[in-house]
This record gives C-alpha cells, structure tokens and sequence, in this order.
C-alpha cells in the first residue's frame, strides 16, 4: 500500500481505513526517528546516555520505598547524587592547592546532558516543586549549585562546589 498524497484540495483530510492509518503512522514515526537520529553526533548521544545511567544506577541504589527513578527525580536527588557520587567519580583537574575535583566545564556538560535526557523522556518545562514536573535541572537549587563551581585558577579558597564539604 503507498501512501496517498492529499488528492482534493478544498478538503486535504480524508477519512483513512485502518490499514492506511497504520501506514500513515509507521511511516511518520520511522521519518521522525531518522531526523532526530541526525540531530545530534553519536558521541553527544554516548555522553547523554552514560550521564543519565549513572544517575539512574545512583537513584535505583536507594530504599525501594523511596521510589526513586529517572522520573521522579528531584533537583534534591540531583544534587546529592553530584555531591556524594559524580564528583568523586569524575575528578580530573588539580588545583593549585593540590585538591583534585571535577572540572567546571565537566559538571556543566553533565548538567547539559541529564537536561537533554530529561526532556526526550518527558520531563519537559521548567521545574515546578509544587508538583514536583518538568526538568529538575532547571531548577533555582541547581542554577545556583552550578554557579558555585566556577573557580579561578590560582584561588585557594575552600570553599563548596556543591556544599562546603568540597575544596576548590
């Protein structure tokens, strides 16, 4: 069966029996698939995946009763899986102080990726913590927790990354 282009032009839809309906829709899904399978390189897609696996390995190893997952994540669970977990795991830059920490740029990325992972899983819009929707990453907590990475180099204040646990 092929599909049909729009034959009358004062009325473009036309009823379609079911079979042309299932067409239409595999047909459109499999051309949306191959467009957004263009959209970004496949390293961004690898750095996306791993960020948003890490995070939902660090949220599934909490109390069942908790209920934590990808899909309830909180900027709170967001944060904390940072401070206590991908901070550590992704030290790379030594300070002038000696202190070895996550880069910036590092944590912006990871930051970047769980928003984009986010969204293609429907955690769209800006965060609302009234019924605890939309993208986590874009909530106050994580905006200002972002900012509290940037460092100069050269500094040797102490200072928190995330909380005042992490030298700079």
């Amino acid at each position: 069966m092929q599909l049909r282009a729009f034959s009358n032009p004062t009325s473009p839809f036309e009823r379609l029996d079911s079979a042309s309906a299932q067409m239409v829709f595999q047909h459109g899904f499999v051309q949306a698939q191959a467009r957004v399978s263009n959209v970004w390189e496949a390293e961004t897609v690898l750095r996306r995946n791993k960020a948003m696996q890490e995070l939902g390995t660090w949220l599934k190893q909490l109390p069942a009763d908790w209920g934590k997952s990808l899909l309830t994540c909180t900027p709170a669970d967001l944060v904390v899986c940072l401070e206590s977990h991908w901070l550590s795991q992704h030290a790379s830059t030594t300070l002038p102080n000696g202190s070895i920490i996550a880069s910036p740029s590092g944590v912006s990325q990871c930051l970047s990726n769980c928003s984009t992972g986010f969204k293609l899983i429907g955690r769209v819009g800006n965060w609302n913590p009234l019924d605890s929707s939309g993208d986590p990453v874009g909530s106050t907590l994580i905006t200002q927790s972002a900012r509290a990475t940037d460092w100069k180099p050269g500094e040797q204040a102490t200072v928190g990354r995330f909380s005042s646990a992490h030298a700079r």
